[in-house]
């Protein structure tokens, strides 16, 4: 469990938590302390409120608890049951595909669907949102965007949307996106969403806080102007940081001293993910969780070298025609393909190549 307490004076607090064995000190940013609860996975809410006066009487002004569901192991019973049921119902579901098949046939020629729809698979879509759904400047998805992901999910697809915003806020706009489920790849591939209660960090944040620590240190201090955003208290996997120096030169000290952490840069500043995280490798570990069916085709669609991990690890990869020149060139020498059409636009273009059934006329 990751605790956040916001103080007027952290040093004071801090003394007192030292007291509490049961705390791990993970950082401090301004007035918030980022502390690490050795019960990662608390759901008894009389344990949590404990916990929180606990918490209060170190002098705390606010405790913000986020607390993380237990996973739910497979029921070895249940799996004996169903190769049962399946043997049984054999026989019955061969008369019955025999009716329905005559019976889509039918329905097929009525339909104003394309001819080769029965032709057509479905897919898990693995999306970035800024400069590719968006412009970059809308903090939520309008009903437009929601509206065009709908409909590929009444087609039989499933979207994932991969974005390097914080989990808690990537989680608002997946439930509206998601018409059953609530699951999506957030932090630059640092987190996963799982369900609307369960969050998988991939990404460790001490991880990441030691070898910043470390980057800080190279060369008698060299980089020692690098500031840690207040934001990163409502990360749960990456931390975001301020530095007056280039996104090429951190990135070579990091590689020449072989610290274990993928810098990225954007929005102004720059985040860091423990690798081997990214937004491609998170791809992988959220198709084991079976959270989706894994035995589709996978799509990516994104604008930037910060999606190129993703292009790598899917089947297919869309890359919007806003991109900059670098990623086109890249992409087309990957054999990818260059959209023409821009943000949202862009999608639905992909969308269209994937299934013809989807009609891009009607948005």
């Amino acid at each position: 469990m990751q605790i956040i307490l916001k103080t007027k004076n952290n040093s004071k607090v801090l003394k007192k938590l030292q007291k509490l064995k049961e705390f791990t000190f993970f950082s401090q940013v301004k007035n918030n302390i980022i502390l690490n609860h050795d019960d990662v996975y608390i759901d008894d809410y009389e344990k949590l409120e404990s916990l929180k006066n606990t918490l209060m009487k170190t002098g705390a002004i606010k405790v913000t608890l986020i607390p993380i569901k237990p996973p739910i192991l497979p029921n070895k019973t249940k799996n004996k049951t169903k190769n049962k049921t399946k043997n049984k119902t054999k026989n019955k579901t061969k008369n019955k595909t025999k009716n329905k098949t005559k019976n889509k046939t039918k329905n097929k020629t009525k339909n104003n669907y394309s001819t080769q729809a029965h032709d057509i698979k479905n897919y898990n879509f693995f999306i970035d949102i800024d400069n590719t759904i968006n412009d970059g400047n809308n903090e939520f998805l309008d009903s437009r965007t929601v509206d065009v992901f709908h409909a590929m999910q009444d087609l039989g697809h499933n979207i994932v949307l991969n974005s390097g915003r914080p989990t808690s806020d990537l989680k608002i706009i997946v439930t509206k996106i998601n018409k059953d489920k609530v699951y999506g790849i957030s932090e630059f591939g640092g987190a996963l969403i799982l369900d609307p209660y369960q969050n998988l960090p991939l990404s460790k944040i001490p991880k990441c806080l030691n070898a910043l620590n470390k980057l800080m240190n190279v060369n008698n201090g060299a980089y020692k102007n690098i500031e840690q955003i207040a934001s990163t208290a409502q990360k749960i996997s990456t931390i975001s940081i301020k530095a007056k120096y280039k996104f090429k030169t951190l990135q070579n000290c990091i590689n020449t001293h072989k610290l274990p952490i993928n810098l990225i840069e954007g929005h102004g500043k720059f985040h860091v993910v423990a690798k081997p995280y990214n937004k491609g490798k998170a791809i992988v570990e959220f198709l084991k969780t079976n959270t989706v069916p894994d035995g589709l085709r996978t799509v990516s669609i994104g604008d930037g070298e910060i999606d190129i991990p993703m292009f790598e690890v899917t089947n297919d990869a869309f890359v919007v025609g806003n991109a900059n020149c670098s990623t086109k060139t890249y992409a087309r020498k990957k054999k990818w393909e260059v959209l023409k059409s821009k943000n949202l636009d862009g999608v639905i273009e992909a969308f269209f190549i994937k299934d013809d059934r989807f009609r891009k006329d009607d948005f």
